[in-house]
């Protein structure tokens, strides 16, 4: 089973200029499955084509989406365009987060 997925974003506007983030991404899989009348070569291509389609959906997300979530992050901070998180805001979160933490009550405690 040979898979191609190209991936194209295109973004035109007069603030950025025009930009254009572009790939493909191909697979390919080989597997010996029994066929039977419980499992027919249909069956078996199914199963194949749908493992196919996980892999390389999970693969786009933590390849291509991450980073080009990434890149405009710094692309933000570089400009100081656009939102962008505080010292402030960061140190509230952390003693969130310390706060909650401190009152969890541990499992074993129970």
């Amino acid at each position: 089973l040979t898979t191609t997925v190209m991936i194209s974003m295109d973004v035109h506007k007069t603030e950025v200029g025009d930009s254009n983030l572009s790939g493909s991404l191909t697979r390919m899989a080989e597997k010996i499955a029994a066929v039977d009348a419980d499992h027919s070569h249909i069956a078996n291509i199914g199963s194949m084509i749908e493992d196919m389609e996980t892999d390389i959906r999970t693969y786009l997300d933590s390849l291509y989406i991450q980073k080009t979530r990434e890149i405009v992050s710094s692309i933000r901070k570089l400009h100081k365009a656009g939102p962008h998180q505080a010292q402030p805001f960061t140190m509230n979160l952390n003693a969130a987060v310390l706060k909650h933490g401190a009152n969890r009550k541990i499992d074993s405690e129970t």
